[in-house]
């Protein structure tokens, strides 16, 4: 699941949040190559992954007439590290 958050002031503060109350984390933050969003997965106590994202790449009707598909070769730029708590 994914939750998109307005600012990055309010990623930070989740991201503070669920670490101070001992969630474990399945990804770091960081961000992905293919939105540029930045964005941290932290696991639900059910099990599931939760992604807290901020910012990604809007694709508007003025963009979409000049998207070009594109293929990555990895899921970030920068960060987003596995965590061993799990």
């Amino acid at each position: 699941m994914n939750i998109q958050v307005a600012t990055l002031d309010d990623m930070v503060r989740s991201f503070e949040r669920v670490t101070e109350l001992g969630f474990g984390m399945a990804w770091s933050v960081g961000q992905h190559t293919n939105d540029r969003s930045l964005s941290y997965y932290s696991i639900s106590p059910s099990g599931f992954e939760i992604e807290v994202g901020w910012s990604p790449l809007l694709i508007t009707p003025d963009l979409e007439k000049t998207w070009e598909p594109s293929t990555y070769q990895g899921i970030s730029i920068w960060g987003i590290p596995r965590w061993a708590k799990r």
